[in-house]
């Protein structure tokens, strides 16, 4: 038993292009200058990492799936102003103990970084491409 990962691009018109994990890695994780999706170029790409549990290597469940949205350059690699700022907008969200004289300030900047960030970097799937997506996994799930 484990858990692997798979990562779908989503298209403006709702279709599911499955990217190998290696290549997803390269290019989000590395950020290796060699990796890119031209097809996609210039894009906001909506994109969907599931975490699935396997067993002899067979899926059996997700376990957690996280939609957002990464931005590729004109020659389809990771926008990096638009990461750096997707990851600031991340790190503001994380509780950091504010000092103060002040008892009655009370500091909602995480609270506002987060629904910047799920705003600018977030999306819901539909229930229909939901159902693709563990279609493409499971195989036919009927």
């Amino acid at each position: 038993m484990g858990v692997r990962f798979r990562v779908f691009f989503v298209d403006n018109n709702d279709h599911l292009h499955k990217v190998p994990m290696k290549r997803f890695e390269r290019l989000v994780l590395r950020k290796d200058s060699s990796e890119r999706f031209p097809e996609f170029a210039g894009e906001r790409m909506r994109y969907a990492l599931i975490a699935v549990e396997v067993i002899d290597r067979r899926p059996v469940a997700i376990t957690r799936a996280d939609y957002s949205i990464l931005k590729l350059n004109a020659k389809g690699k990771l926008d990096n102003a638009e990461w750096n700022r997707k990851l600031r907008l991340v790190m503001n969200t994380l509780p950091f103990p504010m000092i103060t004289t002040d008892n009655t300030v009370i500091d909602a900047s995480e609270q506002f970084s987060k629904k910047r960030y799920d705003h600018e970097f977030r999306w819901q799937p539909s229930p229909e491409l939901e159902d693709a997506i563990e279609k493409a996994i499971f195989g036919n799930v009927d």
